[in-house]
């Protein structure tokens, strides 16, 4: 089915049904609202591929928040929903689709689609959901008050660098050369990056960074001397880790290397360790800034929201396989374990 068609109200609940009826959901008016009975459109990006779990549940929370918020699918919204894969091209193409449409709001997932976004349009409301640092990377002034035609729900601050490497020296005392896999190219993980890093020297562990925009180039620095003798990871946010965590997960469980993760859906996937939040979360959040900005609320005068709570998720079937045994004071602190 091609990406954007959803008419009824009531949401299927198979996660395949609930995706198909959501290719299309938002369709109508400009910014700031018209009072006119039209349906609105928006459109919305994920950073993940159509068949990829995560984006089926982030698309699912979006869906069952709508309604909650006075959002009818097929009544008075349309949502056109598309799926980049961390794929630039296609994120520009799908940015420059809804410019020319033009929808009333885009939602964009990930900090490539709000990069793309934010510098093709200054008119259309655009609503982040799960974008790093977005201070830091340039995207709003202040928290408090984005200002322009931007707004949204942030991930991690420049902090959670430290906690990541914390977590893992945890598990792994005897840590002496960590890797930092990261995509150079998107703006908001430097001070992820750096945090990880200094909190890394600080420890006498030397940090390794490990650079790719794409799965070709994560696969490729992964095989090179960069990532030859390190003896643990610490996985960034970006969008292409995400797309490309089998490659990352296989590479590291097969040389037994320790790594942590930003989110649980890497543990489901075979990752040893992850810190984050539920991303779904936010897209359930989501819902109810995309109806007071088609309400004609301007974005700029709602704050950047934060997640309200992390997880620690262990997975000791791949610390069994690795011949780990995770500490008690990790494992106390876990929210959820993976046999």
């Amino acid at each position: 089915m091609p990406a954007g068609d959803v008419t009824g109200p009531d949401l299927p609940t198979s996660r395949r049904r609930i995706l198909a009826a959501a290719a299309l959901l938002l369709s109508g008016a400009a910014w700031p609202a018209r009072a006119q009975a039209a349906p609105r459109r928006v459109g919305v990006i994920l950073a993940y591929a159509e068949t990829d779990p995560e984006a089926q549940d982030r698309v699912a929370a979006l869906l069952q928040s709508l309604p909650e918020n006075g959002l009818q699918p097929g009544r008075n919204i349309l949502l056109d929903v598309r799926y980049s894969a961390s794929d630039l091209a296609r994120t520009e193409q799908y940015v420059a689709d809804f410019i020319a449409a033009p929808v009333d709001l885009m939602i964009v997932n990930g900090t490539q689609a709000s990069t793309v976004a934010s510098r093709a349009t200054r008119q259309i409301p655009i609503l982040f959901v799960g974008l790093a640092n977005p201070v830091g990377g340039g995207f709003v002034p202040n928290l408090a008050h984005p200002g322009g035609n931007l707004t949204g729900f942030s991930t991690f601050e420049p902090e959670i660098g430290g906690k990541w490497f914390e977590l893992l020296r945890e598990a792994v005392p005897a840590l002496r050369k960590v890797g930092l896999v990261t995509d150079p190219v998107l703006r908001g993980f430097e001070d992820l990056r750096d945090a990880a890093a200094e909190a890394a020297r600080k420890n006498g562990v030397l940090p390794v960074l490990i650079e790719g925009s794409t799965r070709t180039e994560i696969g490729q620095v992964l095989a090179g001397p960069a990532a030859a003798d390190v003896d643990g990871l610490i996985v960034m946010p970006a969008s292409t880790n995400g797309t490309a965590r089998d490659l990352i997960i296989g590479w590291a469980n097969q040389r037994k290397i320790p790594a942590i993760y930003p989110f649980s859906f890497y543990g489901d996937s075979g990752g040893l360790l992850s810190y984050g939040f539920d991303s779904r979360d936010l897209f359930r959040r989501a819902a109810s800034y995309a109806a007071r900005i088609l309400a004609g609320a301007a974005p700029g005068t709602l704050p950047v929201q934060a997640p309200v709570k992390y997880d620690l998720t262990i997975n000791l079937a791949t610390a069994r396989a690795m011949g780990l045994t995770i500490p008690q004071s990790l494992l106390q602190r876990a929210s959820d374990i993976i046999e």
